[in-house]
């Protein structure tokens, strides 16, 4: 989910490196290709119903812990903040999808 950046040694002969803009537009196209796959992952695996309602609001989330990410240098763990996807779902499904993320992310249930 991402790449951090690092110096290359010598010289490079990459003609055009991505600008601020493009590199948004890839974190965004990111985070709607990944909430599609995890919303179809959710209905498979029946987390919650209607996992469809959580496209938009998961998507978002992704694209701000994205953003984040960018911003900070810090991909290791990423932040993907409940707020949003808490706001689209009662509570214990919330609960539920949260829980399925942290697994999903390979992160231990705190």
């Amino acid at each position: 989910m991402g790449y951090v950046a690092s110096q290359i040694e010598g010289p490079s002969d990459v003609l055009r490196w991505f600008g601020a803009a493009e590199a948004d537009e890839l974190s965004a196209e990111e985070a709607r290709v990944l909430s599609d796959r995890w919303v179809r992952e959710l209905a498979l695996e029946r987390i919650i119903e209607e996992p469809e309602r959580l496209r938009d609001p998961l998507q978002a989330a992704l694209l701000t812990a994205f953003r984040e990410a960018a911003s900070t240098g810090s991909v290791e763990h990423l932040q993907l903040d409940p707020t949003a996807i808490q706001a689209a779902l009662d509570v214990m499904e919330g609960e539920r999808v949260l829980r399925w993320i942290t697994s999903k992310l390979g992160y231990r249930d705190t």
